[in-house]
């Protein structure tokens, strides 16, 4: 690999040292557009800069972290330097010589651009992947030296700390700064030897030894006082509606006759609020495709509905005409109440014609089949099924489904690490150390849990959980 990279930087010293040329010779004769003299476009130099792209255009390797991108982001912005130079020595060319080195270029650069298009994606995978495939699943003390090493990456690759901190006082120096081409590691000497592994994670703009020592414990502590600061701020309700959770199974079925002790109503609602915050993180990076977003949208208007007015759809919760009903009439009015909306939206051709109706639609849906699974399930003894029993019934049902889908915490939280954007990615590892600091312990009791059969892409998808259990079930 040193060799290829001793290849890589003799190329690309051939391309910027004629530049350099240009530039002086431009600055000399007091021409500031700066002619091509020296770097024009011809078979010679197409072939100097198809070297320099090495990184970029190579497939075989992928991209699974922010190094790599750095470095092939930085290749790309030297090639757009490049071309800003050789463009004018176009106007030299006459018409078959013009169009077959164009023709040339632009092979070239869509090869590039496509290339690093396809590394992002497989890179985001194959950095997930290996994470989780090191021990199995992914744990609390993976997360935390995940986050710890791509904090170090998005602090020391922040433009405002590389301006503040890079040494600018050589020419080689100011071309790194330029082009954004010259990402490197560090090598750590250095006798810490617990910050031995995350010096290779700092980018900074030259081997500057002294900066990477004096600044890698800082910074390291840094995201590890904003772990243990966000470790105060459990959910402790949603972590006690959880302590009621028994297995998996519940998701694809429910066990009625061991009834668990659950928080009241209110106590409930607050539990589900808090659990509903996490439970936002999974689904707007695992499930954000339009018909997904849909139903996340209808859920949190629906959830307001329930939380402040004590509504659904309109109708209250805490009615005293459901006083007199027996548990099964209460169940079967709201199904049947929900039959009828679905009824009504489908009649008048309504059904996701517009934001309220669509909303209607996804809670009524919702609503008939939650109840009606309740009432298949409890098809013998319904009768016999009191309010108490019954709310103790929701209660599991949600504990279940909540475990569920918690369970992908922590590849939200791996996947927070991985921002495109420079600007971004502090902010976004920040919010991902939070995230962990939060839910620290509910990733550990989950964890204890045998998870079903499923890839990790199938897990945010309650229906694949529901298939599952469905199969196993005898």
């Amino acid at each position: 690999m040193m060799w290829i990279g001793i290849y890589i930087a003799v190329a690309s010293l051939f391309c910027i040292l004629p530049m350099v040329a240009d530039l002086l010779h431009g600055l000399k004769n007091k021409q500031l557009w700066f002619p091509c003299k020296y770097f024009t476009l011809n078979a010679a130099s197409l072939t100097v800069i198809a070297v320099a792209m090495k990184l970029p255009v190579d497939l075989s390797n992928s991209m699974p972290n922010d190094i790599d991108q750095a470095a092939k982001f930085g290749s790309m912005a030297f090639m757009c330097a490049m071309m800003a130079n050789l463009l004018p020595s176009l106007a030299t060319m006459e018409g078959k010589e013009l169009l077959t080195n164009l023709i040339a270029l632009d092979i070239l650069v869509i090869t590039l651009v496509v290339n690093v298009c396809i590394q992002i994606e497989t890179g985001h995978e194959t950095a997930l992947k290996d994470l989780e495939s090191q021990q199995g699943r992914i744990t609390v003390e993976k997360l935390k030296q995940h986050i710890s090493n791509h904090w170090i990456m998005a602090v020391t690759g922040s433009p405002q700390f590389r301006t503040v901190c890079s040494a600018t006082t050589s020419a080689s120096g100011w071309i790194k700064v330029i082009f954004g081409a010259s990402y490197s590691t560090s090598v750590e000497n250095s006798a810490q030897l617990q910050y031995k592994d995350l010096s290779w994670y700092v980018l900074h703009l030259q081997d500057d030894m002294e900066f990477a020592e004096r600044a890698l414990k800082s910074i390291s502590k840094s995201v590890n006082r904003l772990i243990k600061s966000a470790e105060k701020q459990q959910p402790n309700n949603l972590m006690k509606l959880l302590e009621e959770f028994k297995g998996f199974e519940g998701v694809g079925k429910y066990v009625m006759h061991q009834v668990p002790h659950l928080p009241e109503e209110e106590k409930l609602i607050m539990s589900v609020s808090e659990g509903l915050t996490y439970v936002k993180h999974v689904e707007e990076t695992l499930n954000a495709t339009d018909e997904y977003v849909i139903i996340q949208k209808a859920a949190r208007t629906l959830w307001l509905e329930v939380e402040v007015y004590h509504e659904w759809l309109g109708n209250k919760l805490q009615n005293s005409a459901y006083q007199d009903n027996t548990t099964k009439e209460i169940v079967q009015w709201f199904s049947d109440t929900a039959e009828n909306m679905i009824t009504d939206l489908e009649s008048k051709n309504m059904k996701g014609s517009d934001d309220s109706s669509l909303y209607m639609s996804v809670s009524a849906c919702s609503m008939y089949r939650i109840t009606q699974t309740i009432l298949v399930s409890n098809h013998v003894n319904i009768d016999q099924v009191s309010e108490e029993e019954l709310f103790a019934q929701l209660s599991s049902m949600i504990s279940n489904i909540f475990a569920a889908c918690l369970t992908n915490l922590p590849q939200v939280i791996a996947m927070k690490c991985h921002t495109n954007v420079i600007e971004k990615r502090e902010e976004s590892v920040h919010a991902a150390a939070q995230l962990l600091g939060e839910t620290m312990q509910i990733i550990n009791s989950l964890q204890e849990r045998q998870l079903p059969r499923l890839d990790c892409d199938e897990l945010p998808f309650i229906d694949k959980w529901h298939d599952c259990f469905l199969h196993i079930s005898p």
